[in-house]
């Protein structure tokens, strides 16, 4: 049961040939990588080349077969965006388990080859191998790893990751489940947020109808937290023109706005009615206290701009009725479960569209 997993993500930005991505894929293999050397599974031995040189990438190697041995040993969900620059992957993510070993016997980790544009291959080996074991397994296994491994310095185009295989595994793209993509943490491996991780197991279940995990008795709020930022925005947009009759977008704020752009604290800027009141608001899913103080002050700011304007903030609940936010006198903090609650009396298919993914096509997978 993916229930009882971790929810994890590795999203490592990894130095290989696209075809050569597209084949660790294919094979269901994650992985990371920081160098080339040592060839190892055993943190200590990353430790000290770190103490020894002072380079940072062994200290990191060192961290991260750490993490990756405590989702061996525990089992996990992992979803893995490599970021590659292949076409046929762009815009997508494989999702996959991490099974625990069967008894007692220690977690074991994957060292993959990769030469060009291909996978050479990959040995498996426990953690904690050191560098000339792993050489010692690899030359008696007869593998071509072997070739790989001892001369790796001298091959430009030769790399050797350090992962994990994934079993029941499935493609999704981020245009049928957005808030993989929006809402992806930060770093190269981590865990999901307890609202995310549903997202992530609903996207590996299936399912279509995204709110449906959540269960009968799902608050407009939460419904709310499985729209991506971009949906989210769109729904406030359209809550605005419910309540004002002739509601004119004056200006389309994206995020690549130039840095110092008066505009950039911002999400939508619009009219109640040509000639009339300046509607300027911010839209966030934002629950730390401190960001959304941040984000108050911010727009606190056009009030001082102009006294014909009314700001608003869309933002969680939580932080309305948090005593930690301070909701400037000048800004009206509305919850964005109650623009969901508006909207699923006035716009259903709007939502529904929204948060249904489309039944997976035949031959749509590209793996």
């Amino acid at each position: 049961m993916t229930e009882e997993l971790d929810t994890v993500y590795i999203r490592h930005r990894i130095n290989c040939i696209a075809e050569a991505i597209e084949d660790m894929y294919q094979d269901d293999l994650i992985a990371v990588h920081y160098s080339n050397t040592p060839i190892t599974t055993d943190p200590d031995e990353c430790a000290g080349r770190y103490e020894e040189t002072g380079t940072e990438n062994y200290r990191k190697l060192g961290n991260k077969i750490e993490d990756l041995k405590d989702w061996a040993e525990s089992g996990a969900l992992v979803g893995a965006d490599y970021g590659s620059g292949s076409l046929n992957l762009k815009g997508g993510m494989k999702i996959g388990t991490v099974r625990q070993p069967d008894d007692s016997s220690q977690a074991h980790l994957l060292l993959i080859g990769c030469r060009g544009s291909e996978c050479v291959g990959h040995l498996e080996v426990p953690v904690g191998t050191s560098e000339s074991e792993v050489l010692t397994r690899a030359e008696e296994s007869s593998s071509p790893l072997y070739e790989l491994f001892q001369n790796i310095d001298d091959i430009d185009d030769g790399y050797v990751y350090t992962g994990l295989q994934l079993v029941d595994s499935r493609w999704v793209w981020y245009r049928d489940y957005p808030v993989l993509s929006a809402k992806l943490p930060r770093g190269a491996l981590g865990t999901w947020d307890n609202g995310n991780m549903k997202y992530l197991r609903a996207a590996y279940n299936g399912a279509t109808t995204l709110t449906g995990i959540l269960g009968n008795q799902a608050s407009a709020e939460e419904k709310a937290c499985f729209l991506a930022p971009g949906q989210l925005e769109t729904v406030c947009l359209e809550y605005l023109r419910q309540e004002y009759t002739h509601f004119l977008q004056l200006y389309s704020i994206g995020e690549n706005l130039p840095p110092g752009s008066e505009l950039r604290d911002i999400d939508i800027l619009g009219r109640s009615h040509p000639g009339e009141i300046s509607i300027v608001a911010q839209v966030t899913h934002e629950t730390d206290a401190d960001e959304l103080n941040d984000k108050l002050t911010k727009l606190e700011g056009y009030a001082r701009s102009t006294t014909n304007a009314r700001l608003l903030f869309f933002g969680p609940r939580a932080g309305c009725e948090s005593h930690d936010v301070v909701i400037p006198e000048s800004v009206e903090y509305i919850s964005n479960g109650e623009v969901f609650t508006k909207l699923e009396q006035l716009k259903p298919a709007l939502l529904d569209a929204m948060l249904t993914s489309p039944p997976e096509e035949e031959g749509e997978s590209p793996l």
